[in-house]
């Protein structure tokens, strides 16, 4: 039975937000609301209890993610700009583009003062990416590019053949990124030369994502491409109704994305295949957020979403005060998103410790890049050293699921992964990587999440994933995917000289 809650629902929920406990209430309730001065159209990012984002004038705000209460107001100084560009966080700094003003700012998360500012030739759309202490966006004047996140300087920049308002993607020293000139680009991270470049026959708007060595986007003319990270050629297509400006998310196998056609999608990541489609009374511009095996968005019929990410059944829905282009970001089990009307809401998912990004937002907890053995019931490194003296382990330990792992020699940091079924679905042969590197194993996600921006800010192509055994939940922070022995203990002596403490992890099929 789907849920809807309606204005006289919100406002009897706003009053309860003082009272505000760590216990998960009702799912899809408010648990506060903030008016800004203008429409809130971009992704809300959230960082350590402060939520930042940008409205449809010269305004960036930072609030109490738990309380929504106000922390700061940064303002560009320029009042016929806007910031239609999402805000990126990494090491306690906000980078996000004015549009109007042409320029790409680096703020102070603590405070909201400026730290460096840079002038582009055209206006800014496109939502930064902050990698390997590298700042990338594209612009309104053709081109994309790098700056120094220290200090602003141009370290290089490409020229499209028109706007590039797509937000980059950089993965394995490789930038992702589309352009209105209806081509989607590769360039090499370190010079911005050109690694190759796929003809997409539509603007692309959307932003990629990653999954398994393959990248996905979709275009203005109702196409969602899939095609090899490394080669750029393509695997599939996608013919949707309508035009595709969301970005598209990729988890266990499936991907979701709205269309200008109303619709929502869900398609088999492998094949493209449809899965299910969930009609809404408005376009989807909003790019969705997945948590939980829940999948959160929003539409221009004034309506936030929340459907079961397996069936596309609607869970529950909020109608709110305005059209709903913003893209939602999911922290500790809370939901947040803004709409026309300029309001940003905090809804409770119903559960905790739940988190989940957008592709376009600044939390960097996507979880579009899984491990293949995600699902192996796996006992982390460090909880299995807390419950043995002996200094060679050997321990098979059985699941529900009638497979098991084997771990060895533990402080010869490594552990055997033994999953036959290699995750969710089936994977090309050649994105079967054999090794990765397991930085930390923690109960708490927010201790799991230092360390994986940590690696992430140091250059490492870090995810995590998390699994529970009994009735306590793990975070792993994993490091690489690699096909070569020698690799995997090139990065292991790397990680250990800059003071990690890594584990091994081979992978067997």
């Amino acid at each position: 039975m789907i849920k809807t809650f309606t204005a006289s629902a919100f406002l009897f929920f706003i009053g309860l937000s003082a009272a505000f406990t760590e216990e998960a209430g009702v799912a899809g309730s408010v648990i506060w609301t903030y008016n800004s001065d203008k429409s809130v159209t971009g992704s809300l990012s959230v960082v350590n209890d402060r939520l930042y984002f940008g409205v449809l004038s010269d305004n960036l705000y930072c609030l109490s993610a738990e309380k929504g209460e106000k922390n700061w107001i940064f303002n560009s100084g320029n009042n016929s700009s806007s910031f239609v560009s999402s805000p990126f966080s990494a090491s306690g700094k906000i980078f996000i583009g004015a549009n109007q003003a042409k320029t790409m700012y680096c703020i102070d998360g603590s405070s909201g003062l400026t730290i460096w500012s840079f002038t582009a030739g055209g206006g800014i759309e496109s939502s930064p990416r902050v990698f390997g202490g590298r700042v990338y966006f594209g612009a309104d004047d053709n081109k994309v590019y790098c700056l120094d996140a220290g200090n602003g300087v141009k370290i290089w920049d490409f020229t499209a053949k028109n706007v590039v308002r797509a937000s980059p993607l950089i993965i394995s020293g490789r930038v992702y990124i589309g352009s209105e000139d209806g081509n989607f680009y590769c360039l090499d991270a370190a010079s911005g030369s050109t690694n190759w470049v796929f003809k997409a026959g539509g603007p692309v708007n959307s932003s990629a994502a990653f999954f398994f060595g393959r990248v996905c986007f979709g275009t203005g003319n109702g196409k969602l491409f899939c095609l090899d990270s490394v080669s750029g050629s393509k695997f599939w297509d996608f013919m949707a109704r309508g035009g595709i400006v969301s970005s598209p998310a990729v988890v266990d196998g499936r991907i979701f994305f709205g269309s200008l056609d109303n619709n929502f999608y869900c398609l088999d990541f492998t094949s493209g295949r449809k899965i299910w489609i969930f009609r809404t009374g408005g376009v989807i511009v909003s790019s969705p957020a997945i948590a939980d095996s829940r999948v959160y968005f929003g539409s221009l019929d004034k309506k936030f979403y929340c459907l079961d990410a397996g069936s596309g059944t609607n869970l529950w829905e909020l109608e709110t005060s305005g059209q709903v282009r913003s893209s939602p970001s999911v922290s500790d089990g809370r939901v947040y998103f803004g709409n026309d009307a300029g309001n940003v809401y905090c809804l409770d998912s119903g559960s905790r410790d739940v988190e989940g990004g957008n592709s376009l937002g600044g939390q960097e907890y996507f979880v579009s890049e899984i491990i293949l053995a995600t699902n192996a019931p796996e006992k982390p490194a460090e909880e299995m050293a807390e419950n043995t003296n002996a200094t060679n382990i050997n321990i098979t330990v059985e699941s529900n699921r009638e497979s098991a792992i084997t771990i060895t020699n533990y402080f010869t940091n490594y552990i055997t992964i033994t999953n036959s079924q290699q995750g969710a679905f089936s994977i090309n042969p050649s994105h079967n990587f054999k090794y990765t590197i397991q930085a930390g194993s923690f109960k708490s996600l927010k201790n799991a999440k230092k360390l994986y921006n940590s690696l992430r800010e140091n250059g490492y192509n870090a995810f995590y994933t998390n699994i529970k055994i009994g009735s306590t939940r793990y975070y792993r922070v994993r490091v690489g995917k690699l096909f070569t022995l020698p690799d995997a203990q090139s990065l292991l002596d790397k990680l250990m000289e800059e003071g990690y403490k890594p584990v091994l992890v081979k992978i067997i099929n």
